[in-house]
């Protein structure tokens, strides 16, 4: 069988678009059987996460601990400093997360959805309760937390205090 030129280059640019398309783009997550994905898609973008952490006082050499998704934490080791500051790192996918502190024999909880500044402190445990209708502390173990009932729980906290 002969071809002439057009219909040799119609041929061509058929068989071309299936093979780019059987070959699929380099952004694919799915990975053939056998085949091992580079470690250079998987490199982890950290997001800062820092607040303050008080009770009556700063909570000078306290943790504070997270559990984010797929139960992912602070990337290092976060304690308070003398004014009660605190700061740390947290894989940017794995938003939301829960925070503790513990000093003193009390723990302390807050929530964050996103990178920014959040406090720990009594109130934030008040809010984490109307929110989530739990103990702070259950809730910081298993809870999840919808940011409306959280917006609403801090509302109705501030209109108590008012």
């Amino acid at each position: 069988m002969h071809f002439n030129k057009k219909t040799t280059l119609k041929l061509s640019l058929l068989f071309s678009f299936f093979l780019l398309t059987a070959c699929g783009s380099n952004n694919d997550s799915s990975t053939d059987v056998g085949v091992k994905q580079s470690n250079q898609t998987d490199k982890i973008t950290y997001s800062t996460v820092s607040g303050t952490a008080f009770a009556a006082s700063a909570l000078k050499d306290a943790t504070v601990t997270a559990i984010c998704k797929d139960g992912v934490g602070f990337k290092n080791t976060v304690m308070v400093d003398a004014e009660g500051k605190w700061q740390g790192e947290v894989d940017s996918r794995k938003f939301p997360c829960r925070l503790e502190v513990k000093a003193n024999g009390e723990s302390y909880h807050s929530y964050i959805g996103q990178e920014g500044s959040v406090n720990i402190n009594p109130f934030t445990d008040i809010a984490i309760t109307y929110a989530s209708t739990q103990m702070p502390a259950i809730w910081y173990q298993s809870g999840e937390i919808i940011v409306d009932q959280l917006k609403l729980a801090n509302s109705a906290l501030v209109k108590e205090l008012i």
